[in-house]
């Protein structure tokens, strides 16, 4: 991987805090909006993007599968099959990554301004066409459940586990989001392919993107990537949080020699003006 990768790492943070005032919005002619920065001073483009459903969208016996899901995303698109997908993206030095978050999912896009094009249609099949191969769709389900009998001795992710459960019970929230080791051996390939339809949608989707491209050439990636999403996302409606077991001490015996401790208190609602100064 070329090594300008690395200095891109130290030029995006530079450039959206020195030139705040050129973000500009960028409206695609299939209506898109985008968050752009129009900088030449390195030959790339990193464009950031996310859809507004994620693991609290998880249905009832299926926690994880945003994360399944989003771990799918590079594993095989249109006619390319893994392993040729992840030669098209290495021979061009093209990075895309792919992640869940409770309300959220992600995707990042690294590429030289000169394999733009490639990028674009890559990360297009990706959101399009999506493969879901039964070989592919194993290896992510042994991933994701190592990692998941890792935490089980991880005192940090029991204890953001317990409190969760505690603090969110009978709420998607109090799940975990990365799954639970019974639930992604359960998850099907067509309850991924049906959740990957269900969460994008045009009216759940932003997009940032940053380095050297013109609007107008963005503003044509950008439609021929998400161009073919349907125009809303079919999300459940996610209650409001009341945060319980307030009082509660919830003591987890682990053999390790160190402790560790985690606190909730009742916080600021995002959607509250005084959030920012809180």
């Amino acid at each position: 991987r070329p090594d300008f990768f690395a200095l891109f790492d130290w030029f995006l943070p530079m450039t959206s805090s020195s030139h705040r005032t050129r973000v500009s919005r960028v409206t695609s002619p299939a209506g898109f909006d985008i968050w752009h920065v129009e900088d030449y001073t390195v030959p790339l483009v990193s464009m950031e993007f996310a859809v507004m459903g994620g693991a609290a969208q998880d249905p009832a016996g299926r926690a994880g599968l945003a994360s399944f899901l989003a771990g799918l995303r590079d594993e095989g698109a249109g006619a390319r099959k893994a392993e040729a997908f992840q030669e098209a993206l290495e021979e061009k030095a093209i990075e895309l990554s792919f992640g869940a978050a409770r309300d959220r999912l992600t995707g990042s896009m690294r590429t030289l301004t000169e394999h733009a094009d490639s990028a674009f249609e890559l990360l297009a099949l990706a959101i399009r066409e999506p493969r879901f191969d039964p070989d592919a769709v194993e290896r992510v389900r042994s991933q994701l459940v190592s990692g998941l009998r890792r935490d089980e001795t991880d005192p940090q992710s029991l204890t953001r586990d317990a409190l969760n459960r505690l603090a969110f019970a009978n709420h998607p929230y109090g799940l975990p989001p990365d799954g639970r080791i019974p639930d992604i051996q359960a998850i099907t390939r067509d309850e991924l392919g049906n959740q990957h339809a269900r969460l994008f949608g045009r009216d759940v989707l932003r997009i940032v993107a940053v380095g050297a491209i013109s609007a107008e050439a963005l503003a044509a990636g950008v439609d021929r990537i998400f161009g073919d999403l349907p125009p809303e996302a079919r999300l459940a409606p996610i209650p409001e949080i009341v945060m319980q077991s307030a009082g509660h001490t919830e003591i987890i015996d682990l053999d390790v020699p160190q402790s560790t401790l985690c606190l909730a208190l009742p916080g600021v609602s995002r959607r509250d003006p005084d959030f920012m100064a809180a």
